[in-house]
């Protein structure tokens, strides 16, 4: 029997419900990723006999009127669509064109969003079924009991309607082995249309070597536990990608790529053992990397790393529940440096209990850092964070707001700021853009990047970020 066709959808992005990611817009000109997760379910379906068509919408520029023209020549009978609280209402507007074309369509959704709120998501009358957590081997499940009619009950991990009542099934233990999965299916996606400025090649991608977190910082989502592929499939997979598509470099989005020091470095000796001639980046910890590690992680090709250093001051670093010292930071970014590997750091201004003192040690010690690039946020309690749950009991967000904007009872994502007798939101957002120009307007840092620069590609990626930068210090949008 041939089985069904599935529609997998990316929604767009809507520039006014992206404040919540930087408090800005500056990171959405630069960067368009891959959405991984919904190029493993695309795998798993297609290696087990499902046809597939992929659409990125936010990659593509797509509009609705061109999804709901591509859509008509050939009526989804299955849709999935990933979103998080950014792209909820994105999705929204997908998921009524489907319906419009098709009403008995099975539209399935999936994503944090779902993930955290469940049941108000699945109160909307758009969405038909959700998949909460790793949804691979569920949408293999669901997509069988879908296709003979049968019921949905014993599929663990989802939530559905039935008789206008919510049924939420028990949840699926996590994948322990992320080998037995199959590489996400790039040849579906667009990828020519991923970027981000500050990639040194004209082609692009994202890959993950590891999921969960170990680590329990208070602005983070609550993540399963940490489990790493094995270094072969890693670099299995490097190698596919770069033979098949001719990609050489890659983005680890690894929440802490570096968990394991041996398995990296084993990775490493893996991409040196077969020459694969590539350049990558990770993102980690300041305190999850040493001279060995780095020494070997430069030698395979890595050009770059991230750190999330967040606070320049110990006290806001002890509130985040980073359990880092200062002197750790320092350490860590020294040997990043003097492995000549490139520093990216991550800084988090208006923190639960920051200070304009704070603050102003937090700007001081990325100067003192010196990273290649730093980027500065000003923090938020979203969704699922302690630190959402923190703004609660301190009364300064309500505790069902974000209930009410998933709901649609409210316009617009709710924006709240831990503000103080110090500084307001509006004062915030000065002292963000002060701690960019106090940055990147320096002679020294200027001419030390100039010097770094080595392809005419990275060039151009570094004249639109920092014209994208100017935009953002002139606030020309906020």
């Amino acid at each position: 029997m041939n089985k069904s066709k599935v529609i997998l959808i990316v929604p767009p992005v809507e520039l006014q419900y992206t404040k919540i990611l930087t408090k800005s817009n500056l990171f959405l000109h630069l960067n368009k990723y891959p959405a991984l997760g919904l190029g493993y379910i695309a795998a798993i379906l297609e290696k087990n006999g499902y046809p597939i068509r992929y659409i990125d919408m936010y990659a593509l520029n797509m509009t609705y009127t061109d999804l709901e023209r591509e859509l008509k020549q050939e009526a989804p009978k299955f849709v999935g669509i990933t979103f998080d609280t950014t792209t909820l209402i994105p999705a929204r507007k997908v998921a009524r064109i489907i319906r419009k074309i098709n009403p008995n369509c099975k539209i399935i959704v999936g994503g944090c969003q779902v993930n955290i709120y469940p049941r108000e998501t699945l109160q909307l009358e758009e969405f038909d079924i959700g998949v909460i957590g790793e949804g691979e081997c569920t949408m293999l499940e669901l997509m069988a009991k879908l296709e003979n009619n049968e019921k949905l009950h014993d599929v663990a991990g989802i939530i559905f309607k039935e008789a206008n009542k919510l049924i939420e099934t028990p949840p699926r233990p996590i994948i322990k082995n992320l080998d037995q999965l199959p590489f996400p299916a790039r040849h579906l996606m667009p990828l020519n249309q991923y970027c981000t400025d500050l990639s040194k090649t004209k082609l692009f991608t994202t890959i993950i070597s590891s999921r969960g977190c170990p680590y329990n910082c208070l602005f983070c989502l609550k993540n399963p536990p940490w489990r790493g592929r094995s270094p072969k499939n890693v670099v299995d997979e490097l190698e596919a990608v770069k033979n098949e598509f001719g990609i050489k470099e890659f983005l680890f989005i690894d929440l802490t790529m570096t968990v394991d020091k041996k398995r990296v470095i084993e990775i490493c000796k893996e991409i040196i053992r077969r020459k694969l001639d590539i350049i990558w980046e990770a993102q980690t910890r300041t305190d999850c990397v040493n001279q060995e590690l780095l020494h070997w992680m430069k030698s395979a090709g890595c050009m770059r790393i991230r750190f999330g250093i967040e606070s320049g001051d110990p006290r806001i670093l002890k509130i985040l529940r980073k359990n880092i010292s200062l002197k750790q930071i320092e350490q860590g970014i020294k040997w990043t440096k003097n492995a000549n590997l490139e520093v990216i750091a991550f800084f988090v201004l208006g923190c639960p209990g920051d200070t304009i003192q704070s603050i102003t040690r937090t700007i001081l010690f990325a100067k003192k850092l010196n990273p290649d690039f730093a980027f500065f946020g000003i923090a938020i309690p979203t969704p699922g964070t302690d630190m959402l749950e923190l703004a609660i009991e301190q009364g300064i967000i309500e505790e069902d707001m974000w209930i009410k904007f998933v709901r649609g009872e409210i316009p617009d994502i709710p924006l709240s700021r831990f503000e103080t007798e110090e500084y307001n939101s509006e004062k915030l957002l000065k002292i963000l853009r002060k701690a960019y120009l106090q940055f990147y307007f320096r002679p020294r840092y200027f001419f030390q990047r100039i010097r770094k620069i080595k392809f005419i590609s990275e060039l151009k990626n570094h004249i639109t970020g920092f014209l994208n930068l100017l935009v953002e210090i002139l606030g020309i949008h906020h």
